[in-house]
């Protein structure tokens, strides 16, 4: 498992470069959050602001899944 963990790490980093600075802002403000979450002490919100950053990253490195919608 950890080899398919670190390519598959590897390769979201490989294709999100592309396009870093017009992602950056929107990257660091999910970060943000997630950090601002945890400080708070609130798993709830740490993990709703974990799952839209993966959901955001991956969507933004490999388009959206055929039949879903974009996010608003």
């Amino acid at each position: 498992l950890r080899p398919a963990i670190g390519t598959a790490m590897t390769l979201a980093l490989t294709l999100s470069q592309r396009h870093f600075l017009s992602r950056q802002p929107i990257v660091l403000r999910e970060h943000r959050q997630i950090v601002a979450a945890i400080a708070a002490r609130d798993a709830d919100a740490a993990r709703a602001a974990m799952t839209a950053h993966i959901d955001g990253a991956r969507t933004r490195t490999l388009g959206r899944l055929p039949g879903e919608e974009a996010q608003s």
